[in-house]
């Protein structure tokens, strides 16, 4: 398939505040924000259109949540490195999260040294 675009990202989060602040920390790491969405349907075709190299994507959308959209999104661009976002990181979770291909997760509420840290690793 296509490769990633280096150093890009798309954001999926039902929040506005969220996306918002994402975008700011996620270009203060080095990232170029291409796109933000609102679930995990748009989330799949802006993966489609954009071959982020990162998508932050969020667990509890509308429409389609996160975990549910996350095998397509593996199949669609499986160089993208996925980041789930959520406010609840127990071991079901992350085991399940793991399982399906993401690269770890960012707890909400956000600490903006917390998701630069997490960046800066895996952007290596």
């Amino acid at each position: 398939g296509m490769r990633c675009i280096p150093r890009t990202a798309v954001i999926a989060d039902d929040s506005a505040s969220v996306r918002m602040v994402l975008k700011g920390l996620l270009e203060e790491s080095g990232l170029r924000v291409v796109q933000t969405v609102g679930n995990g349907a748009e989330a799949i075709n802006a993966v489609k259109a954009k071959r982020p190299a990162v998508l932050c994507l969020d667990v509890n959308m509308p429409v389609m949540a996160g975990l549910e959209a996350l095998p397509q999104i593996r199949e669609i661009s499986p160089e993208t490195a996925v980041v789930m976002v959520t406010g609840c990181a127990d071991r079901a979770f992350v085991t399940e999260a793991a399982s399906l291909g993401a690269k770890g997760y960012i707890l909400k509420p956000l600490r903006p040294a917390y998701v630069l840290g997490f960046m800066k690793k895996l952007l290596g």
